[in-house]
């Protein structure tokens, strides 16, 4: 099997990883040296089954197309990369934690951990003074955010 190059593991930034046939990476150890596939607790990635750095994967897509509708600066290109590289590293490695302001200047919404669901996200409003509207939004994107499958 020949390998593709990537950018690497988002979960251990190693780059000689091997991909499998649907694009996403092949088990590995995070460090290069020494066999840890039978110790105890291992040292193999969790990063494996995930797309490389720079390709954005099933859940991470969805989150952009649900956020999309709401928030007009993911309509540029390179926001959207932004915020959808860092929802897949979430997705790939839970204990990567982030922020992300989705309404420019204001930052009255936030992309951020959903700490009931490991490795999904949640909309969150910081208004200083919620209006009905903001909750009715929060609840319905939260909502669909919950309903995307992964695959």
């Amino acid at each position: 099997m020949s390998e593709e190059k990537h950018q690497g593991c988002r979960a251990c930034d190693r780059t000689d990883v091997s991909l499998k046939a649907d694009g996403t990476l092949r088990m590995h150890v995070r460090s290069k040296g020494g066999n840890a596939w039978l110790a105890p607790g291992g040292n193999r990635c969790h990063g494996a089954g995930e797309p490389p750095k720079g390709v954005l994967g099933h859940y991470a897509k969805q989150v952009i197309a649900t956020l999309l509708p709401y928030f007009s600066d993911l309509k540029k290109p390179y926001v959207a990369e932004v915020i959808g590289e860092a929802v897949q590293k979430h997705h790939a490695s839970p204990s990567e934690t982030f922020e992300a302001i989705l309404d420019g200047g204001s930052a009255n919404w936030r992309l951020k951990p959903d700490g009931r669901n490991t490795g999904r996200v949640r909309l969150a409003c910081y208004r200083l003074n919620e209006r009905p509207e903001d909750l009715a939004l929060e609840e319905r994107v939260n909502a669909a955010l919950a309903e995307i499958r992964y695959r």
